[in-house]
């Protein structure tokens, strides 16, 4: 019988179409946003997330290909299972982190840190820009291999888990590819992206509002 794989030309197509939807729910958030952020702060937020978040995909495929040598089931299961844990529990992680980061960088007054901050002295900030996008990295980085840790500790119990609402498609591996890389993750990343786009740019509204002056008369 067939297995899902996550690799192979069809698997990288699917991949590319999926980081184009979530890209595109960002420009969409944008929009309905007040005040807006300008398109240069705007893409240096995204691109923090761009960034990070090809290191975490490259990750979950590692991780998936792991717990496939370790355990049972097939790579397909264990992304699932890892994307929906990263999903929900990862987010919150994430936000403590930041959020914890940032009130302590604050009380140092290492402002360049600040997530979402990039005009300083009339210009904007692109080291402090790369040290944020540092920051965001080792934090996301942490988080994820913190909840591995935790998947393959109770991999019985997550492999049941992803066994029971997958284990009906194992005759149809490209469709359970289908669902497993462009349905689930079409959703949930998305909503992962714009959860943490709202707590990784600028915190205050009249901050972002400055911002959008200024940059208008740059």
């Amino acid at each position: 019988m067939a297995e899902c794989t996550l690799y192979g030309w069809f698997g990288w197509a699917i991949q590319a179409f999926l980081v184009l939807v979530c890209f595109t729910s960002l420009v969409i958030k944008r929009y309905r946003e007040r005040p807006q952020r300008p398109w240069v702060i705007f893409l240096l937020d995204v691109s923090k997330q761009a960034l990070s978040a090809s290191l975490a995909h490259t990750m979950n495929l590692l991780i998936a290909t792991l717990l496939t040598h370790l355990e049972s089931s097939n790579q397909c299961i264990w992304y699932f299972v890892n994307l929906t844990v990263d999903t929900s529990l990862g987010v919150l992680l994430c936000y403590l982190l930041v959020r914890g980061f940032e009130g302590w960088t604050v009380r140092r007054g290492w402002e360049r840190v600040r997530t979402g901050e990039y005009w300083r002295a009339g210009k904007l900030d692109y080291v402090g820009w790369a040290m944020q996008v540092g920051v965001w990295t080792v934090i996301l980085s942490s988080v994820k291999w913190t909840l591995f840790l935790g998947i393959y500790w109770n991999a019985d119990l997550l492999s049941t888990y992803g066994d029971t609402l997958l284990g009906w498609m194992d005759e149809y591996p490209r469709l359970e590819l289908v669902v497993v890389m462009i349905v689930v993750p079409a959703v949930m990343n998305c909503a992962q992206f714009w959860l943490q786009d709202t707590f990784l740019k600028g915190k205050s509204e009249e901050r972002q509002a400055l911002q959008v002056i200024e940059l208008a008369t740059v």
